[in-house]
């Protein structure tokens, strides 16, 4: 089993299918994660970990403005 964190909604979401590719929406809050990476479930959180979810959180926000942006203009 693996897991990761959703930048989303901050909570644990885990899959026993891990290896199967696809998309991995958040068990919580149904938002995609699929970008974000997964470490084996018995594994704690690392504080490279953490830093590289709020830089993943801050490129979606990003590019959520920018779809935005280009969305408006037509």
């Amino acid at each position: 089993m693996h897991k990761k964190l959703c930048c989303h909604c901050l909570k644990i979401s885990v899959s026993a299918d891990y290896l199967i590719p696809g998309e991995w929406q958040c068990t919580h809050c149904g938002r995609d994660i699929t970008d974000i990476p997964a470490i084996p479930y018995h594994e704690e959180f690392s504080k490279e970990y953490l830093m590289r979810l709020t830089t993943y959180k801050q490129e979606t926000k990003d590019e959520t403005k920018e779809t935005a942006l280009d969305s408006s203009s037509v």
